[in-house]
């Protein structure tokens, strides 16, 4: 099978960036919504410092604050990545590696670890010796299924 964008785009959690971008975003209006700076205001120093120190704060609070919310929005989203990418995965299946080093190349299943959505793939014995051989399902991409 032949990656598509949408395919890269879940192998470089690019759901997630954006999520977490979207929320720090949004954090940083809120802020300036909420200080409605004006030109008057910024020759106060202590406004100024409050200011900065706001718009720093804001988007790692909003993020942090977004997170539970975000099993409701990335959870089913990553769930349609795996099942794009060819999840269920077996021992045997052909896959295609999506990202990294090992980029393009067609490799063979020996573990899956479904409860953390992983796989592991035949790379060399040393990669496998250090557990450096771990994908996520969606950093993979099914070629085709063991027999």
């Amino acid at each position: 099978m032949k990656p598509s964008p949408i395919h890269y785009v879940f192998a470089h959690d690019l759901p997630f960036k954006g999520y977490l971008a979207c929320w720090a975003i949004f954090g940083i209006g809120v802020v300036i919504s909420v200080c409605q700076p004006s030109r008057a205001m910024f020759s106060d120093w202590s406004f100024c410092a409050l200011f900065v120190i706001s718009l720093l704060l804001a988007p790692v609070l909003f993020m942090f604050l977004s997170l539970p919310v975000s099993f409701l929005v990335l959870v089913p989203a990553y769930y349609l990545g795996d099942r794009l990418a060819g999840a269920p995965f077996r021992v045997g299946d052909h896959v295609r590696i999506l990202i990294g080093p090992y980029r393009d190349r067609v490799v063979e299943i020996y573990d899956v670890w479904d409860s953390r959505r992983q796989v592991r793939v035949r790379l060399d014995a040393q990669l496998e010796r250090e557990v450096r051989d771990v994908f996520s399902f969606t950093q993979v991409l099914r070629e085709h299924a063991a027999s």
